[in-house]
């Protein structure tokens, strides 16, 4: 779920960063490291998004003002129950007045950009 994108300068100070990859997460905390941030707080978390429920110390919620949620993350979900189960899971990490941001590849994206079997980045 981790992509450390363009979204890393935008939220410079507090971050909590989800993926079930080992991997990515090293990469993002590589990132984190090399990028020489002060006074910022990341947690890089290896659990599955429809899981994660952030917590304080005594188990009550933290809720949060924005979860995004980029670069086709929903896409590895298996089916439209895990899509809900991560929907309740962001709403229950939401603030009343938050956002979520994410977004989808639909199989129509594909011809386009697969055209002829070649991969076009336009």
């Amino acid at each position: 779920m981790w992509n450390w994108g363009v979204f890393s300068s935008v939220f410079e100070r507090w971050m909590t960063g989800v993926d079930l990859s080992e991997k990515m997460l090293d990469i993002a905390e590589k990132k984190i490291a090399d990028k020489k941030l002060e006074n910022c707080d990341f947690k890089l978390i290896k659990e599955n998004i429809i899981d994660f429920e952030s917590t304080f110390k005594n188990g009550e919620i933290c809720q949060v003002d924005n979860i995004i949620c980029n670069f086709d993350t929903v896409n590895y979900l298996k089916n439209g129950s895990e899509f809900e189960k991560f929907l309740e899971k962001c709403s229950k990490n939401l603030k009343k007045d938050g956002f979520l941001i994410f977004d989808a590849v639909t199989e129509d994206i594909f011809s386009e950009i697969f055209e002829n079997d070649v991969f076009l980045d336009e």
